[in-house]
């Protein structure tokens, strides 16, 4: 138990929420407001992939600029510097997923909305009526099905987390 099961959590870009956690891995999903974006931060002890499922994301490392639509994804390496937005118009729903689950490895070099180090909490968790914020949870061999036709298969083998198929459905 990580303390971030069935809640959101409120953040200035929007908002985010943990799918799945395992010890090893954690998946959230991240909604990003247009025109806004994550700090630029990086993590000591662990590694991050980006699935944009339903928008555009733009994500700055180090020394890259990536522009991300679905099916694409974006890996970025411990020590490496970075930050996430929206490269739209209307709202990016982003799969992050973290090997080894930690959200407290977090150190923020720059944020645009004057916070401090450190993962937020308190105020900024919500318990109830989650599901206004499009929460769901998933389980070891779950799919993730969003409302853009996306299906990720995800599968966990004890060696960590997968995603074996990844497909787009057309709307009938």
């Amino acid at each position: 138990m990580t303390g971030f099961e069935n809640c959101v959590v409120l953040k200035p870009w929007g908002h985010e929420f943990q799918v799945f956690d395992n010890g090893r891995v954690s998946i959230w999903m991240l909604n990003i407001k247009p025109g806004h974006g994550t700090s630029v931060h990086c993590h000591f002890g662990k590694r991050a992939r980006f699935v944009p499922i339903g928008g555009t994301a733009i994500v700055r490392t180090n020394e890259n600029l990536h522009r991300v639509e679905f099916p694409q994804t974006v890996m970025v390496d411990r020590y490496e510097f970075h930050a996430v937005g929206n490269g739209g118009d209307g709202p990016l729903w982003l799969i992050e997923i973290e090997t080894p689950s930690d959200k407290a490895d977090l150190f923020r070099l720059r944020d645009t909305y004057g916070r401090g180090q450190g993962y937020e909490g308190g105020d900024n968790i919500v318990r109830n009526n989650i599901g206004r914020f499009g929460y769901f949870s998933l389980q070891p061999a779950g799919l993730i099905v969003n409302d853009y036709g996306h299906r990720l298969q995800v599968r966990d083998d004890g060696s960590g987390l997968h995603i074996d198929n990844i497909a787009y459905a057309e709307a009938a």
